[in-house]
């Protein structure tokens, strides 16, 4: 809870970068994997709760010069189409 949004939260600053994370998208489009906001589902809160920080993000991401090479049915599951 240290680092959550208040008021359900302190909102204390990620203090550094994360573990590396690559982030590969399940749909094409909108790209909100590669931001940086968490939010998660905790039971006993309504909305859910959520942690802003550039720190969140991914320290890799799926790159569109890689759809040509690959599989089909990894093309057909991220939602890419040519």
């Amino acid at each position: 809870m240290t680092y959550v949004n208040p008021p359900i939260g302190k909102g204390t600053p990620v203090p550094g970068p994360l573990k590396p994370m690559m982030a590969i998208p399940t749909t094409a489009g909108t790209g909100s994997e590669t931001t940086g906001v968490t939010i998660f589902d905790y039971w006993r809160w309504e909305p859910r709760p959520g942690i802003a920080s550039r720190a969140c993000g991914p320290s890799a991401d799926h790159r569109p010069q890689q759809h040509p090479t690959m599989p089909k049915m990894v093309a057909a599951c991220t939602g890419w189409t040519s």
